[in-house]
C-alpha cells in the first residue's frame, strides 16, 4: 500500500465535513427563529448566515479548489513513491526502464533551467546535479534519484495529463489498469471497463474544468453546486484507490522487466 493514500483520504474526510457544515448553514439561514429568543450567540449566527447564505457557493467553490489541489499534490507524490520503488528494485541505473532514464535526465534538466519555477533553489540544484551524475556513472548501486523532478507537471492534472505521467516511467496503459478496478466501476453503475474509463476521464475533466473556473472566474461563470462538489470529493476518493491498487499490479510487470535487464547485461 502507498503511504500517500492515507493522508490523501484524511484530507477528503475533512473537506467533505466541511461541506457538510456549509450546507447545514445553508439550511440553518432558511429556516425561521424566535427573534425574541434570548441566546444571542443564536441570534448573531442566524444573521450572519442569512446575510452569507447567496455566498454559500463560493465558500464550496474554494473547497472544490483545494480538493483539487490535494489530489494533483497526491497524484505527483504517489508516482515519486512508485519511482522510488523502481528505483530500489533496480539496484543500478542501467537496470531502469528506458523511459525512466531517459526522462530523469530529460525533466532534471528542466528543473536545472527553471528551478525557480519549480520552487526550487540553487542548493536544490547543486543536489539534482550531484544524484543525476551518480546516477549516469553507473559505478554504484542506486541509492537515490531525482524523483521530484521526473514528477513535474505545468498544468491540471486531467486524464491526458496523468496518463503521460506515467508514461515516463513506461506504464502507457494507467487508464485501462483504473477502469479495470471493481471500485470504479461501482462508483459509475457499469461492468464495462470502456465505458467506466470514459465516465471517468469526463468526469476528472469536467471537476479540473470547474476548478479553473474557481480559480478565474468569469462574468459568465456558474459556482459548482453543493451536489457535484460532493460527487466530486467521492471520486477523488475511488480514483485514488484504484490508482493505487492499479499500481500494486503494474509493478509486478515493471519489476519482471527490471529482472529481464539484470539477467540481460549479466549475460553479455
Amino acid at each position: 500500500m502507498y503511504t500517500t493514500l492515507p493522508e490523501f483520504k484524511s484530507s477528503l474526510d475533512k473537506i467533505e465535513s466541511l461541506l457538510i457544515l456549509t450546507e447545514s448553514i445553508k439550511e440553518f439561514s432558511a429556516k425561521t427563529i424566535d427573534e425574541s429568543e434570548d441566546n444571542e450567540n443564536i441570534l448573531n449566527l442566524y444573521a450572519i448566515s442569512r446575510e452569507n447564505r447567496s455566498n454559500l457557493p463560493v465558500m464550496n467553490g474554494t473547497l472544490l479548489l483545494y480538493v483539487s489541489g490535494q489530489f494533483e499534490s497526491f497524484v505527483k507524490l504517489t508516482f515519486e513513491e512508485l519511482c522510488t520503488n523502481i528505483s530500489q528494485k533496480a539496484e543500478r541505473f542501467g537496470h531502469l526502464p528506458k523511459e525512466m532514464r531517459e526522462n530523469l535526465i530529460k525533466y532534471t534538466a528542466e528543473v536545472i533551467s527553471n528551478p525557480r519555477k519549480y520552487g526550487h533553489a540553487d542548493l536544490g540544484v547543486k543536489a539534482f546535479v550531484k544524484v543525476l551524475s551518480d546516477n549516469l556513472s553507473d559505478e554504484a548501486e542506486l541509492k537515490t534519484i531525482n524523483s521530484s523532478c521526473i514528477s513535474i507537471t505545468s498544468e491540471n492534472m486531467r486524464p491526458q495529463i496523468l496518463g503521460d505521467l506515467f508514461k515516463r516511467v513506461g506504464i502507457r496503459n494507467i487508464w485501462e489498469k483504473i477502469s479495470e478496478q471493481a471500485k470504479l466501476q461501482l462508483f459509475f453503475e457499469t461492468h464495462d471497463s470502456s465505458i467506466a474509463r470514459k465516465k471517468a476521464e469526463r468526469l476528472l475533466n469536467e471537476i479540473m474544468t470547474a476548478r479553473n473556473g474557481v480559480a478565474h472566474p468569469s462574468s459568465s461563470f456558474n459556482w459548482p453546486d453543493h451536489e457535484f462538489i460532493k460527487n466530486g470529493i467521492r471520486f477523488y476518493s475511488v480514483l485514488g484507490e484504484v490508482l493505487v491498487e492499479s499500481l500494486s499490479v503494474i509493478e509486478f510487470d515493471l519489476f519482471s522487466r527490471i529482472e529481464a535487464s539484470k539477467a540481460n547485461k549479466a549475460s553479455q
